[in-house]
């Protein structure tokens, strides 16, 4: 295995990750929106029903219907976009971008086992053999510096 395709494995799962994190924070903006909305639209049924209930006071049944019926359109309104919210879910972009980085990260492991040349890295670097998702965690950073490393160094001549 070489260093290009050690390379080319991190680029991939660390595209993934970013995939997973953007499609996650668009569903939680979603769901905030939502929320957001639907808070306003209780702050106005708040609003109509005060002016309802002073109405109220004022007179019986006459004006008071309409700010009534308003209010409880916004409050019904407000409860179905807290519904939409909490309903709210990724689809299924989410779990393909998930399959991918654990594509690319079972693959990153499985090169890293097959080479004794990382596998003395890691063993240099304070790891416990190459066994778990933990030992590709630790060995990102240190494969990015000899990546980079070997870059300045093809640079340089």
């Amino acid at each position: 295995m070489s260093v290009h395709s050690i390379a080319r494995i991190l680029r991939l799962y660390l595209r993934s990750e970013l995939l997973v994190g953007e499609i996650r924070l668009k569903v939680q903006l979603r769901k905030l929106s939502l929320l957001f909305f639907a808070a306003l639209i209780v702050l106005m049924a708040l609003v109509f029903l005060n002016i309802a209930a002073y109405q109220l006071m004022l007179a019986s049944w006459g004006p008071i219907k309409a700010p009534f019926i308003l209010a409880i359109a916004n409050i019904l309104l407000a409860i179905i976009l807290v519904v939409i919210a909490a309903f709210s879910r990724p689809g299924p972009d989410l779990a393909a971008a998930r399959e991918l980085r654990d594509l690319t990260s079972a693959t990153l492991e499985s090169e890293l086992k097959s080479n004794p040349a990382t596998a003395a890295l890691g063993s240099m670097a304070g790891i416990n053999g190459l066994n778990g998702w933990d030992s590709a965690r630790f060995l990102v950073p240190i494969i990015s510096s000899i990546i980079r490393s070997l870059r300045r160094r093809k640079a340089g001549s």
